[in-house]
Order: C-alpha cells, then structure tokens, then sequence
C-alpha cells in the first residue's frame, strides 16, 4: 500500500479515536507475505503496544470455521459440509439444517439470545442442548449468533472435549502464542476496554453476554489476541495454510 494512502485511513482512525469511537487501537495492513505495523497512540499511550491484548468478538467465528473446514478436508470421521445438524445434536431431530446452513447464517431460530439467557440463566449450557429445534434452511443470509454457538457444541461432540481446549490446541498448532480463550487469560498482557454495558466498563472479560454465561467462551465470541497474531491467522487463510486452494 502507497504511503499517501496508509496515512489517510491512519488519520481517520485517529480522528474516530479523539471522537471516542474506540478507546485504543492498533492498525496492521499487509498482504500474505509482508506487513506494515503501526501503533494508534492518539494520546501518548504508553501502554499502547503490540502485547495489548483484545476481545475479538465475533471474529471468533472464523476459527471456528477454521476447524470444521480442517476436519472436513482431512475427512475426519467422514465429516461433510452436507452433514445434518442431527447427526451430532439430537436436538435438531425435527430439523433439516447442516453444518453449512449454520456456517453460512441460513437460518432463523425465531427467537433472541436475550430471551434464551432469562429463561436458562441457571443451567443455559445443558437446556441450549435440550431445546428442540425445529426449523429449516432460508434462503437468505440471517446474521445470528446462535447457529455459531451450536457449531462449537458440534465441535465438542466430535472431539469429545471442551471447546476452550479444542480451540487451544489449534491456537498451538498454528503457533499463535499471543491467542486465548476468554475463561482462561493470563495476567502479563495489557487489556483493552471493549465496551460499556450498564455503565460498567467490560475489560478482561469476554464482552458477549452469551458467551460470558457459558464461561467466557463459546462459539461465537470469547477469544482474546494481540494484533499481530490476529495478522498472523489472517496470513495464515491467504496463504492456504487453513485449508487448501483445492478445498474452494
């Protein structure tokens, strides 16, 4: 990237920053072979640097889908995109869904998380595995968090173990040593507020409300890293170390 160019969206962060649309932020731009890093220290920070480490919200999903697209190119235990849910949650009896209806949001549960979390606040993990779904595919991409959440329960189900420790073995694997998983952060990093719920800053602490009730991680949210390895998985996707160029 041209220089003149790096700078402008350096500038507009930094506007976004003193306009309070983020509290601290790191900015790494590159290809599958190099990077340019810099730091966004709009305000002298200095404990602004590459050991902060992050909530990364949602962009949990794609480890994810990291693994269940390994698994599926290694045919492991024959496991198929074409899969139904069922085959591994018999709560999905009444349902058609498989694994990719769920990786690629095509459906509707017909009912928020926020309602799920009232009703199961004391047992949420062994009711989310009772409740009987009984719905099909869409036609429409239907952006929700719950497919996500039951796909780390396939997960455990394959693996026949938790989904902290399925993700950090593959953390280990692809050698992303600055990555972990929300119920499990150590203290040497520095931590970045993500949110404020309820006046209360959420910082440390997985900010999704879900996967915090199941322990801080899930899923669909939960995993923590620095800016660099976040860099790293993305190298990591483009240069087809995830999966193959065949497996697309």
């Amino acid at each position: 990237m041209k220089k003149e160019k790096f700078e402008r969206i350096f500038n507009f962060l930094k506007q976004q920053k003193k306009e309070q649309a983020y509290t601290s932020g790191e900015l790494i731009i590159g290809d599958n072979k190099q990077k340019k890093i810099e730091i966004l220290d709009t305000e002298n920070n200095k404990d602004t640097n590459l050991k902060n480490l992050y909530d990364l919200a949602s962009i949990s999903k794609l480890f994810i889908t990291a693994i269940i697209l390994q698994l599926i190119e290694d045919n492991f235990k024959n496991i198929s995109l074409d899969d139904k849910i069922y085959k591994f949650l018999p709560n999905f009896k009444s349902s058609n869904l498989t694994i990719l209806d769920l990786l690629t949001h095509r459906v509707d549960f017909g009912i928020a998380l926020g309602e799920l979390r009232n009703k199961w606040k004391e047992n949420f993990n062994n009711e989310l595995t009772k409740y009987p779904v009984e719905i099909n595919k869409i036609n429409k991409t239907n952006y929700q968090n719950l497919g996500f959440i039951y796909l780390g329960k396939i997960l455990e189900k394959i693996f026949e173990r938790k989904i902290d420790v399925i993700l950090i073995d593959f953390f280990k694997k692809l050698e992303l040593f600055d990555t972990y998983t929300g119920n499990n952060l150590p203290q040497n990093y520095i931590y970045k507020p993500t949110e404020i719920i309820n006046e209360e800053i959420i910082i440390k602490n997985t900010h999704d409300e879900t996967a915090r009730l199941m322990g801080g991680i899930a899923g669909n949210a939960g995993i923590f890293a620095t800016t660099l390895d976040l860099f790293k998985f993305g190298q990591k996707w483009l240069n087809y170390e995830i999966v193959s160029d065949d497996f697309f």
